[in-house]
């Protein structure tokens, strides 16, 4: 009984001793992973798209955390070094974000103001003549030039904005069209009128009826 007894205390200290070893080398280890991932983020500072920047820093924060314990004596101040590179990453990102999102609002403003702008062009009163359509339609034109300068107004509304430009300046040309259309009808019928009197000129032409041919040729 007394020979079992130390024989089962040693073996209990020796798996005890085991483990410690494991673990210790366990924390070496990941000591080496941390100190790996700790110079990689501080290569993060030279990669210039911030993008990438973040998609980098959130894998190896990932990494980081998926790491196990490392020895205590140096623990805290390889966490503090670690995040003290990774959180300011992220807090650019997020003021970056927050300064696209306020600029959003801002070309959102430009772009309702010039829908503005072109449904009272639209609505005027164009005269009836090539010059007075000539000059509304560059008005039109500066618009839709002044349009591309606003830049985008996020994805949410960008499209729904430009439906409605698109929408109005689709109306105007459709205007402008039926008066160039209706030109163009006009124009025909003169033709056909100037083709008749050239037709019974030609014919009245060849009269020798003078006293009815003069008064006909004089109309």
């Amino acid at each position: 009984i007394h020979d079992q007894y130390y024989r089962l205390r040693d073996e209990f200290f020796y798996n005890i001793n085991i483990y410690k070893e494991l673990k210790e080398h366990d924390l070496k280890v990941n000591l080496k992973k941390k100190e790996s991932l700790l110079t990689n983020a501080r290569g993060l500072a030279a990669i210039d798209g911030i993008r990438e920047r973040e998609k980098q820093a959130r894998a190896i924060q990932k990494q980081w955390l998926d790491v196990g314990p490392s020895p205590r004596e140096n623990y805290q101040a390889l966490a503090d070094e670690f995040f003290g590179i990774i959180r300011p990453i992220f807090e650019e990102v997020k003021a970056h974000f927050d300064e696209l999102r306020a600029s959003f609002a801002t070309h959102a403003e430009a772009k309702e103001s010039l829908i503005e702008q072109l449904r009272e062009a639209v609505a005027e009163e164009v005269e009836a003549s090539h010059a007075s359509w000539q000059l509304a339609t560059t008005k039109i034109i500066a618009l839709q030039t002044a349009w591309k300068t606003t830049g985008f107004a996020g994805k949410d509304q960008n499209e729904i904005l430009w439906g409605k430009f698109r929408e109005l300046a689709d109306v105007f040309f459709q205007k402008k069209q039926l008066f160039y259309d209706a030109q163009k009808s006009v124009g025909k019928e003169n033709k056909q009128l100037k083709v008749n009197l050239l037709e019974q000129a030609e014919t009245t032409s060849k009269s020798t009826d003078w006293k009815t041919a003069v008064p006909q040729m004089m109309v």
